[in-house]
């Protein structure tokens, strides 16, 4: 008996091969770097490894090659962004060489690894581009607080066309502005050269890791909470300084160290660290505001609580986290949720409960 064999066609044959692509071979390199399988490079493994593998070329050549393939500036290459890298003119002389040479001699020998590897967060510093957000904030501040200090009539308090005009005032909540502006004025030298020198400390360290505008989201969120609380915990107090902003700054830490903890060096003796300092000031603070006060030197302490809390929640959402845990994804939500919630509730109470505030004036 003759059994009919079916023809299939020969274009049919040759799809049920599978191709070898160009981007499959990269593939494969890409998941070997990859080492927690999140899809994702950290752009400073990738590039000591091939700059291990290519002694011709300088270091900042292969950094800088690299980084600006970073398009998102997160720090970290997606597979697409790790293909344009191979592809591109500009880097294929020198990592091609250097991606053969990892071939050859690491690949085959490497496992993959799952678990974060401690001081991989500290390895996420970089200059490129450069941490200058406080410092610019200091600047202005710095010149608005020179330019009071020459046109004012005291030299001890000085009250002259800015610090009026940016103040807290709580007689003048419905100028909206004063909410955020008066981080930028300062009633002395003191006051002034600490807040300068304190967020400078703590914003570049973290802007180098995170990035300028989540430092300013946190930065802001400080300040503004600051004026929002102490509007209603001690709604006849003037406001000046950023004390907000410097104590969000200094949470901030706090948070980054808790969603980073396996990635970082001696997480424990930093959380203690920033742990202490903010305690320490706190408790100062309301010290020198109920024990012993001085008439012209009543210090905002619900500014600093405030500013340490939004630093802290802010954070938690803002900052990045190297390695995402299940349980730091409920955080992640908690934070979100509550910051918002309290944030509402007192704008809601400084616009709908005016009777709880001392009254409006034009002066």
């Amino acid at each position: 008996m003759e059994i009919e064999q079916q023809r299939i066609p020969q274009h049919q044959v040759f799809e049920n091969i599978p191709l070898r692509t160009v981007e499959s071979h990269w593939e494969v390199l890409f998941n070997q770097f990859d080492r927690n399988g999140d899809g994702r490079v950290p752009v400073t493994y990738l590039s000591q490894q091939l700059i291990l593998n290519n002694q011709g070329v300088p270091s900042y050549v292969v950094q800088r090659i690299i980084r600006l393939a970073d398009k998102d500036q997160d720090g970290f290459l997606t597979f697409p962004e790790f293909l344009r890298l191979v592809e591109s003119h500009q880097s294929r002389p020198i990592l091609r060489s250097s991606l053969q040479t990892y071939i050859r001699t690491l690949v085959p020998r490497q496992r993959r690894i799952v678990e974060a590897v401690d001081g991989s967060y500290e390895q996420e510093y970089t200059c490129y581009p450069p941490a200058v957000t406080m410092i610019i904030f200091s600047v202005i501040m710095i010149g608005i607080y020179l330019y009071d200090k020459i046109t004012a009539n005291s030299s001890i308090s000085p009250k002259a066309l800015f610090f009026s005009l940016l103040v807290y005032n709580p007689h003048r909540r419905a100028e909206i502005w004063r909410f955020f502006s008066y981080m930028f004025v300062h009633a002395n030298e003191l006051h002034i050269a600490v807040n300068v020198i304190v967020q400078i400390l703590l914003g570049t360290p973290l802007e180098m890791v995170h990035r300028w505008w989540r430092i300013l989201i946190i930065y802001l969120a400080g300040v503004i909470s600051g004026s929002l609380l102490t509007s209603i915990v001690d709604p006849n107090v003037y406001l000046a300084g950023a004390s907000g902003g410097v104590y969000s700054l200094l949470a901030a830490h706090i948070a980054t160290i808790i969603m980073n903890w396996t990635e970082m060096d001696f997480p424990f003796i930093q959380l203690l660290i920033f742990l202490v300092l903010a305690s320490v000031d706190t408790g100062n603070a309301i010290y020198n505001r109920y024990v012993a006060p001085k008439a012209d030197d009543r210090i905002a302490y619900a500014a600093h609580i405030a500013g340490a809390g939004a630093g802290f929640l802010v954070g938690i959402y803002v900052l990045r986290n190297l390695k995402v845990h299940p349980w730091e994804r409920i955080l992640w939500w908690v934070s979100f949720i509550l910051f918002n919630i309290l944030i509402l509730v007192a704008i809601f109470w400084n616009i709908f409960y005016p009777s709880y505030f001392l009254p409006q004036t034009s002066i």
